[in-house]
């Protein structure tokens, strides 16, 4: 039997790629297999299907936080997926002016990436 261990919050910040936009939805992927410093190795995540569980952010209650902070909410993740060797979601956004801001800063360049938060439950 092997034993999961779980380790402390870790965070990735990944280009925002909007491939698709609607007024109130963005399509993006928020990891990738890109090798990310930790500490003094690379930390390279596996985006194998057996490797990452997704089912949070598929429950529907996911948020989509402004700067990490979770008194401001942006949006809440409606699904999400594996393409491409990344991690894909499908963001429904809120209708308040904090994302009408956001969302400009993001297209017109100043806002440039997004950080995803996760737990690495096993190490291999």
């Amino acid at each position: 039997m092997t034993m999961a261990t779980a380790i402390e919050l870790q965070h990735r910040i990944a280009p925002i790629e909007v491939p698709k936009e609607q007024e109130d939805t963005l399509e993006l992927s928020f990891s990738s297999e890109e090798p990310v410093k930790r500490y003094v190795v690379d930390e390279v995540l596996n985006h194998s299907e057996e490797s990452v569980d997704l089912a949070r952010l598929n429950s529907g209650v996911a948020p989509l936080l402004f700067n990490q902070d979770p008194s401001l909410v942006l949006g809440v993740v409606q699904r999400a997926c594996l393409q491409d060797r990344k991690g894909r979601g499908q963001i429904l956004l809120a209708k308040k002016p904090k994302v009408q801001e956001a969302r400009g800063d993001q297209e017109n360049g100043i806002m440039k990436g997004l950080s995803v938060g996760y737990i690495i439950n096993q190490e291999k």
